[in-house]
């Protein structure tokens, strides 16, 4: 096994298990990745160059007495992070 990159996640590394792989329409692979604690909810990291991984998006818990550390599909392109108080 190689290490071919790493990324900082903006300083919210913060990841539970819940992680998914989409491969989009226009063919990128983007890393859906569920974080365990706040203030961050989801970060989307594109990965179809795996040595220049780039953060996407990056959302936030409603209120810091949430977490959201799995993710689940629910349809084809649609991702939802299970939240718990």
């Amino acid at each position: 096994m190689e290490l071919v990159a790493h990324h900082e996640l903006n300083g919210f590394g913060n990841c539970g298990e819940g992680m998914a792989i989409q491969l989009t329409r226009d063919g990128r692979r983007v890393l859906w990745l569920a974080h365990e604690s706040p203030p961050k909810n989801v970060t989307a990291v594109d990965v179809t160059e795996p040595r220049k991984p780039t953060v996407i998006l990056q959302t936030d818990l409603p209120h810091a007495e949430m977490r959201s550390n799995s993710l689940a599909s629910i349809t084809s392109g649609s991702w939802t992070a299970s939240t718990s108080t």
